[in-house]
């Protein structure tokens, strides 16, 4: 009983933790893509649909999640404050699997090690990896349960949850279909008739086919189909030089490398089978697919670190397992172990001072964003070069067009001439360029069209880059 209680008070103490961490953080490093969901999370929430109503290339999850968060509060804490609570049910679910995988010290180092990680691959962001990584964490758990019972609501539970989260990411496509595929094939191995096996199976599949069909049904009646199709897949398609890039920032690394090694040594102990049994072969197996389904989301890697989010439950369970069997092996593999949980320990709580400091806050943004509300009405409409789309969320002012951003995607033709016609039907109030020197030196058609038709009223100086890459914002209005 006492052992129970002390285990409990570890895992409040972490999920406080958790929580004090993100909490610390929520003025913390403007980024682009959670500039975007939210944004469109923001819009949906005032009425204008996803892909009809504005431009983006994911799935409607974390648009719906950001239009429930926004219609109670408008701000950047609320959006923060649920990926805090995402990340303590995350890790509480870390615990949950690897205390039943092994045992209740392998649950906490495993608590522990995900805790840290997370906050040097930013999943303090209001991001769709780290929902991604949840959802995956609940499919597992769930289906762990499912083996021990036998009941059919824990397989349609786990069935869903894997479902939906390619409703974030449609890259997650892979991690859903391999899971989906293990189950199945459980199914026929446990049960004597396969037919009764495949029944059981598609009846487990009922939850997530009439969630995708009312989501369908959704996207046909508010004729955003048709848009949903063509950015999803069409826009992908016509960039894929861009998601081909592979370039990963050194300062990643040594986290990185912190949470690989117990994964290494680990799977050393298995080919030993040294401490396998049939149920950890089942869980180490799914992990396992877990990782091979989450390479689909690396790309593009661009020296960016939250594309690495999905795997890091897979890698906090195995560390923590590890840590565990070696913590019995004697003393270099104790100290081994030892130097590699206070590495990540350490390092989670070097990169969130780091994100923590005024260089990496909101505060620009938010100086910025008071004056577009002094000098413009909630009806008028703004635009914002090239690729700052937070900005429009924290100004509480609608985009001139129906694209969020500009750079790091190429537009078809007809889809920059619909743009040009929606600004000179529809002139924004204010211009907000943001720029790396000073001058305003972006080329195409939209960046030409602004040129023409508004002239720099005023050049702020940042006091600190935006992205580590825009020391100016240049405010323009028409001429």
């Amino acid at each position: 009983m006492k052992q129970k209680n002390i285990v409990f008070a570890a895992l409040v103490f972490l999920a406080i933790l958790q929580l004090a961490l993100f909490l610390a953080l929520s003025n913390s490093r403007p980024f682009f893509d959670e500039g975007i969901y939210l944004t469109g999370g923001w819009l949906f929430s005032k009425g204008t649909l996803p892909y009809s109503g504005f431009f983006e290339s994911k799935p409607i999850g974390i648009f719906a999640v950001g239009a429930f968060l926004f219609s109670v509060s408008t701000s950047l804490l609320a959006a923060r404050v649920f990926m805090a609570l995402a990340a303590v049910a995350s890790m509480a679910l870390v615990f949950l699997i690897a205390k039943k995988a092994l045992n209740e010290k392998a649950g906490l180092v495993s608590a522990s090690f995900f805790v840290f990680a997370g906050l040097v691959f930013g999943n303090f962001w209001f991001l769709i990896e780290p929902i991604v990584a949840l959802l995956a964490l609940v499919s597992v758990y769930c289906y762990m349960n499912y083996s021990e019972s036998r009941k059919a609501k824990w397989l349609a539970t786990a069935v869903l949850s894997v479902s939906l989260a390619v409703w974030f990411k449609q890259t997650a496509i892979l991690i859903a279909a391999l899971f989906l595929v293990f189950f199945l094939y459980n199914e026929i191995r446990l049960q004597k008739k396969p037919s009764k096996a495949l029944l059981s199976f598609i009846e487990s599949l009922a939850p997530a086919i009439l969630v995708y069909a009312m989501v369908f049904a959704f996207l046909l009646l508010s004729g955003s189909f048709h848009y949903f199709w063509q950015y999803l897949f069409g826009f992908h398609s016509q960039n894929l030089s861009y998601y081909a890039q592979f370039v990963l920032s050194f300062k990643y690394l040594p986290v990185l490398a912190a949470i690989a090694l117990p994964f290494l040594l680990l799977i050393a102990l298995l080919a030993k089978k040294t401490i396998i049994d049939a149920k950890q072969a089942q869980l180490f197996f799914l992990l396992l697919l877990w990782l091979v389904g989450s390479t689909a989301m690396l790309l593009p890697l661009l020296g960016c670190c939250m594309h690495f989010i999905p795997m890091l439950p897979v890698f906090a369970i195995f560390s923590g397992i590890a840590f565990s069997e070696f913590w019995k092996k004697g003393f270099l593999p104790k100290a081994v172990s030892l130097l590699v949980l206070i590495a990540i320990i350490f390092g989670g709580l070097f990169y969130a001072y780091q994100y923590s400091n005024p260089e990496n806050s909101f505060n620009d943004l938010n100086s910025i964003a008071a004056k577009i509300r002094s000098a413009s009405s909630p009806n008028e409409k703004i635009l914002v070069l090239p690729a700052t789309p937070e900005l429009y969320f924290l100004g509480g002012r609608e985009p001139a067009t129906k694209a969020l951003y500009f750079e790091f995607i190429g537009y078809p033709a007809d889809f920059l001439l619909e743009e040009i016609q929606r600004l000179s039907n529809s002139p924004p109030k204010i211009v907000i360029v943001f720029s790396a020197d000073g001058l305003f030196a972006g080329n195409g058609e939209i960046p030409d069209f602004v040129k023409q038709n508004y002239s720099e009223k005023e050049k702020i100086a940042l006091q600190a880059p935006l992205y580590g890459t825009y020391y100016y914002a240049l405010w323009l209005e028409k001429k």
